[in-house]
């Protein structure tokens, strides 16, 4: 299958001319957004942590609280 690509009024950008699909040629800004979603979920799975660990904190806070009123 030998496609045509076209290219558009925007640097970085060409249009199939088959299916009309406009395609981004522009690696580094692909490079940028994956690099984004992945500290984006990075920074997700942190928040979760933290949230988790906090939650942690208090259970181990109150039971060290129980045990001490039980001596």
């Amino acid at each position: 299958m030998n496609r045509t690509l076209l290219k558009t009024e925007v640097d970085g950008y060409v249009k199939d001319e088959e299916t009309g699909i406009v395609i981004n040629t522009n690696y580094s800004d692909y490079d940028r957004y994956v690099s984004q979603r992945n500290q984006h979920k990075e920074y997700v799975k942190t928040r979760q942590d933290i949230a988790s660990l906090q939650s942690e904190m208090v259970e181990l806070k109150r039971l060290l609280l129980e045990k001490t009123k039980n001596v």
